[in-house]
């Protein structure tokens, strides 16, 4: 282990070496377009489930109701993880692409 002090960015270059990500064929243009378009979707769609949920949840708290609280806890972070998984899929997908 090197006593070196590393940058963030070398830092995060490694994280994604590690994920084995940051390597392969570099991207065209119009995938990098593709990709951050299918981010700004997701975490569009990321921001308006959370204001919903933070809606639901203000009631729920009002109104007592801990067996719903936990529920919409759970749907809430359900919902999240499933947007979460759709944008590594289709980011996945279009860097495996060909560039073509």
């Amino acid at each position: 282990m090197t006593d070196e002090l590393k940058t963030a960015y070398e830092l995060a270059m490694e994280r994604l070496r590690a994920r084995g990500e940051g390597s392969g064929p570099p991207l065209s243009d119009d995938q990098k377009r593709r990709i951050a378009e299918v981010r700004r979707e997701i975490r569009a769609r990321l921001a308006e489930l959370e204001v919903l949920h933070r809606t639901a949840v203000e009631a729920a708290r009002a109104k007592g109701d801990a067996e719903k609280l936990e529920r919409l806890v759970s749907e809430y972070e359900s919902e999240r993880r499933a947007l979460l998984e759709k944008e590594e899929r289709e980011v996945a997908a279009i860097r495996a692409e060909s560039g073509a």
